[in-house]
């Protein structure tokens, strides 16, 4: 994940040096640096590209269940990550390749885990297929629980949506586990009537049960049932009440502008003693609603059926609406909140420069993707300018003019950040990215500068032969052009120059010599010919200048033709 060639051998040192621990053949922190480093180092960063590669993994191994079942927990973990952060295609794939493994061994409560993700991802993509098969898979999985009511119900939306978008071999699997469904239990016998009272028996039951209903009354008047009524009321007129739960507003936190939420579930029950009719269910834009309830239908007392719950945002900003039940004639509602956001992903991560040499540029290309199913309308990327070692361009994802720029959904654009260290030591600064509705998210930078000398000769090359204008002797130039001592140890002509050349006595100023840096030193170098003309041979030489810098000896050639 982290592209690091030699990790084994990093991770056999953080073992040993007790910043790690082994744990079921595989490693993680040690408990003791993990909160810290959690802090320092920030974890959210490394989301992405963690959902990429156990999605890759698991469809690599979906056929083998032994493998998916031993990190079963882990890609679970990892769906939830990938459904939190709306990569819905991702989590389409992990569900898709983990999901036989969960329903062969019996994991049911994971199996529906996964299933649930899955239907928002189908939601989310649009995807009216995919929809279709997790529906049959919910309702294949009540069906082995003995949930039939469950069953029936996922089953026949399943069956609904093949037929429409002509899916024959999935309808036709999905009506073959419908007819496996048992029957209805049959209608129980009726109850015989009572045989009549004795005549003379008649006047003292009357009086019998009109004290014990005057009784009722009273007691339905004086202790009235929390959300049901009195309990004359259930006993002369039955009725269902609904309940709903969770019974507080349902808050969906923020979800990317275009796309859909992780589902939430509601549950309505019938608390009152008899049976009720519901007659609809709907949900205010910009939340939708799926439900096992399909009005209209008759909910016994005690009876249950719930309702799957996304929120998926069209604009920005906090929004609210209610889900509506409506049974016998009464409505009932849920509130809802939501906060629509543009989301963005910016890759890679983290923007670390490590070592750099004072005033040497670098630069890295980081690709910025709108994760959001809208399109986003950038605003500035800039960094905080703490330092003026760090600098962004991003003309790559902004307009030159400065005006805002707009990326479409799954979209990407470059942004460069560079980095010339102004001085020695760790530097750090921040890179702030801002959309037009006021979000805005903060990236860290980080380099380190390196103060090291660095040489730079004038003039490289001498070639009397070719300007006769150059003066003999020649005064040579070294300059330190880096940021820290430059130590010249000597001045020398290389062992293969012609004797022509020379060194003019007293004028080495650079031989044991510190040179601050931008400071200078001079040597000058010249040729003797007793028989100079211009159709003797070519001499060639090379003076060096040894010292400190990484690329010493530096070299000025020499030429002359005798």
């Amino acid at each position: 994940i982290t592209g690091v060639a030699e990790s084994a051998a990093m991770l056999l040192r953080l073992t040993q040096q007790g910043l790690a621990e082994v744990k079921d053949g595989g490693y993680r922190l040690a408990r003791e640096p993990a909160g810290a480093l959690t802090q320092t180092v920030g974890p959210q960063q490394w989301i992405e590209p963690s959902i990429d590669h156990f999605a890759a993994w698991a469809e690599r191994f979906a056929k083998d269940p032994r493998l998916i079942l031993a990190v079963a927990d882990l890609l679970l973990k990892v769906l939830e990550l990938a459904t939190d952060a709306g990569r819905w295609k991702e989590v389409w794939r992990l569900v898709r390749a983990i999901e036989p493994s969960l329903a062969l061994s019996g994991r049911w409560g994971a199996w529906q885990l996964a299933l649930n993700s899955g239907l928002r991802a189908a939601h989310a993509l649009r995807d009216r297929f995919a929809e279709g098969w997790v529906l049959h898979q919910l309702g294949t999985r009540a069906l082995c629980l003995g949930d039939v009511a469950a069953a029936a119900t996922f089953l026949k939306q399943a069956l609904s949506i093949r037929e429409v978008i002509g899916d024959h071999e999935g309808a036709a699997a999905s009506r073959h586990n419908l007819e496996r469904l048992p029957p209805p239990a049959p209608p129980a016998p009726p109850t015989p009537a009572p045989s009549p009272l004795p005549k003379v028996h008649r006047l003292r039951w009357m009086l019998r049960i009109g004290l014990s209903l005057g009784a009722a009354v009273i007691a339905g008047f004086i202790f009235p049932q929390p959300g049901q009524g009195s309990y004359l009321g259930q006993l002369l007129v039955p009725s269902g009440i609904v309940s709903l739960d969770p019974n507080q507003p349902m808050n969906f936190g923020q979800v990317a502008v275009g796309r859909a939420s992780r589902a939430q579930t509601l549950t309505v029950h019938n608390s009152g003693n008899g049976s009720m009719q519901l007659t609809a269910i709907s949900a205010d834009r910009p939340f939708d609603q799926i439900n096992s309830c399909l009005p209209p239908v008759a909910l016994k007392s005690n009876q249950s059926c719930r309702i799957s719950v996304t929120f998926s945002p069209r604009s920005t900003g906090k929004q609210s609406g209610n889900v509506s039940v409506t049974a016998d004639g009464k409505t009932y509602s849920q509130t809802l909140s939501g906060d629509g956001i543009f989301t963005w992903r910016l890759e890679p991560l983290p923007v670390i420069f490590g070592q750099g040499t004072v005033r040497v540029p670098q630069g890295k290309e980081l690709r910025l993707t709108n994760t959001s199913g809208a399109p986003l309308r950038l605003k500035t990327i800039s960094t905080r300018s703490l330092t003026k070692s760090f600098s962004v361009d991003p003309v790559g994802c902004l307009n030159r003019i400065g005006t805002p720029s707009t990326l479409a959904p799954d979209a990407s654009c470059l942004v460069v950040v560079r980095f010339v260290p102004e001085s020695a030591g760790r530097l750090a600064d921040t890179l702030v990215i801002a959309d037009t509705s006021g979000d805005q998210r903060e990236y860290a930078l980080t380099g380190e500068g390196i103060a090291v000398p660095q040489a730079n000769v004038s003039p490289s090359f001498v070639d009397w032969a070719k300007d006769r204008n150059i003066p003999n002797p020649v005064t040579i130039t070294l300059t330190n052009i880096g940021s820290s001592t430059l130590l010249v140890t000597s001045v020398q002509l290389s062992g293969d120059s012609s004797p022509v050349f020379v060194i003019v006595p007293n004028t080495d100023g650079c031989s044991n010599r510190s040179l601050e840096a931008q400071r200078q030193c001079t040597v000058e170098v010249g040729y003797v010919l007793r028989n100079a003309g211009r159709t003797g041979p070519d001499f060639n030489g090379a003076l060096q200048f040894t010292d400190n810098a990484s690329d010493s000896p530096q070299i000025v050639r020499l030429h002359m033709q005798g």
